[in-house]
């Protein structure tokens, strides 16, 4: 299936390779992913870029690397998804800058626009196990700054599975996510530090995976692409357009043709599937839509 620019009605983007912190399950960490680390680009550069996806409504700005505010135009660029009407899904670690910063940030933001902080403990001592070099104290304070836009976001390790209420009962008064850490795990240890893809899948793999797909969905044995089927793109900080972060990660060369990723030509893809396979399983659901 081959689409054009038009096709896309969100987007992904890391606008830097920077980021503060060393958190373990990273992309930064995967040696199959050091194509990612790119240096700076001009915000006109990556507005010139935007302005060639006429049809945006909506976008994410996590990073697959990087922590969003470390961008020097951070604020401008948040001004130019303002003009155009996009909303905003922002996810900051909150470790830097001063009140000030996050005042004016919180004030140019549209009603429908979330931002996500992460807290993964309710001592510093749990928190930073996950979230090398941040402070609890300063992403709560941050978060009070930003509180009529923020969810916190918590994941659960096996080290923190119990501190789970606290954390809750610290931020009662807030909106609250819990993410389980496995739903990070897209691919076996081996996969990550050997990386095979490539268009040549085991067969024995792609009949796994095809059947499981017929049994779930009672449709052929094609993979159901969430990024295609959500109308996204993911931009890297160089500026590549890739399918989805998943094939950014392993540097997978995308000409917005689906046929490839459709048909299980990539080992990303059946890693994606079997993932998306194991939450419905555990969520006692059928399909994501």
């Amino acid at each position: 299936m081959k689409v054009d620019k038009s096709f896309y009605e969100k987007f992904e983007i890391d606008l830097s390779s920077l980021c503060n912190l060393e958190c373990p399950l990273c992309v930064r960490n995967y040696t199959h992913a050091q194509n990612l680390m790119k240096p700076y680009r001009p915000l006109k550069e990556i507005t010139d870029q935007l302005d060639t996806f006429p049809n945006l409504k909506y976008s994410n700005i996590a990073g697959m690397l990087s922590e969003p505010s470390m961008y020097k135009d951070f604020i401008p660029f948040i001004e130019y998804l303002n003009k155009r009407n996009i909303q905003k899904e922002i996810h900051v670690n909150g470790d830097l800058h001063n009140d000030s910063y996050w005042e004016d940030f919180v004030n140019i933001l549209q009603p429908e626009d979330i931002v996500y902080l992460t807290i993964c403990g309710s001592t510093q001592e749990i928190h930073e196990k996950y979230r090398v070099n941040s402070s609890l104290k300063r992403v709560i304070e941050v978060a009070e700054i930003l509180k009529e836009k923020v969810i916190i976001q918590i994941i659960i390790f096996e080290y923190n599975k119990d501190d789970i209420s606290n954390i809750e009962e610290m931020f009662q008064d807030y909106n609250t996510m819990i993410i389980v850490s496995e739903s990070f795990k897209l691919f076996d240890v081996e996969y990550i530090d050997n990386p095979q893809d490539d268009i040549s899948v085991p067969h024995n793999i792609r009949s796994a995976v095809e059947s499981l797909y017929r049994m779930k969905y009672n449709k052929k044995g094609t993979i159901s692409c969430s990024y295609m089927n959500n109308k996204m793109i993911t931009i890297s900080s160089d500026g590549t357009e890739w399918a989805c972060h998943i094939q950014a990660e392993n540097n997978i060369p995308f000409d917005y043709d689906y046929s490839d990723i459709l048909e299980y030509s990539h080992l990303s893809c059946v890693g994606c599937e079997k993932q998306v396979f194991t939450i419905l399983d555990k969520l006692k659901i059928d399909k994501v839509t």
